[in-house]
């Protein structure tokens, strides 16, 4: 795995911050801006994310949403892992990810980055992106808490990563799995307080 880009530091910040900005679009706002549905952010979970979408909107705005944060950690990273290898990859990665968190376009107030970090661990690493899925799908089965599954499966990925023999990606899936479970703060105290909703 590379350990450092054979690009100057200039180039690496703008390729990081072009990543940031690509990470910082927001589908749920966007999208439900368009359709009429308001700012999803002063609505249900005030989430930006798929399942806030799905609840206020309906399915197909839920599905759609799912599968623009998906494409947008998937694709920018599968095409810098294609043309400038592991350490690119992981640099807009790591753009797509905090830009998702923190878009500047929202006050730096953004999604929890769930989608699109399945979409960049699929291309990083398909088998730890299969273990979060798996996590994911048992745990929101059982109590039909969409944050909690999000959680577990978060937290899983250093170990899955470890367990893998992915040592690379053992301390990026830690630092992201730190920031996913802070932007889940207000949904943990809404479970321990028994007022999380839950997936319709």
């Amino acid at each position: 795995m590379e350990t450092l880009l054979d690009i100057p530091f200039a180039e690496e910040a703008a390729l990081w911050l072009g990543a940031y900005l690509i990470g910082s679009v927001s589908f749920g706002y966007l999208l439900l801006r368009a359709t009429g549905h308001g700012d999803i952010r002063t609505r249900g979970s005030k989430g930006t994310g798929a399942t806030n979408a799905l609840r206020i909107a309906g399915k197909a705005a839920g599905a759609a949403v799912l599968a623009g944060d998906f494409a947008k950690g998937a694709i920018p990273v599968a095409l810098a892992l294609a043309y400038g290898g592991n350490g690119t990859a992981l640099l807009v990665a790591s753009g797509i990810f905090f830009g998702h968190l923190f878009p500047c376009w929202l006050a730096f107030k953004g999604g929890k980055a769930v989608a699109s970090l399945i979409g960049i661990t699929l291309v990083l690493d398909w088998r730890i992106a299969v273990v979060f899925c798996i996590c994911w799908v048992v745990v929101a089965g059982i109590t039909r808490y969409s944050s909690l599954a999000s959680l577990a499966s978060v937290v899983i990925m250093p170990a899955s990563a470890f367990l893998l023999d992915a040592n690379q990606f053992v301390l990026p899936s830690a630092v992201a799995a730190l920031f996913v479970v802070y932007a889940h703060r207000a949904n943990i105290g809404r479970l321990r307080n028994g007022v999380e909703n839950k997936i319709i």
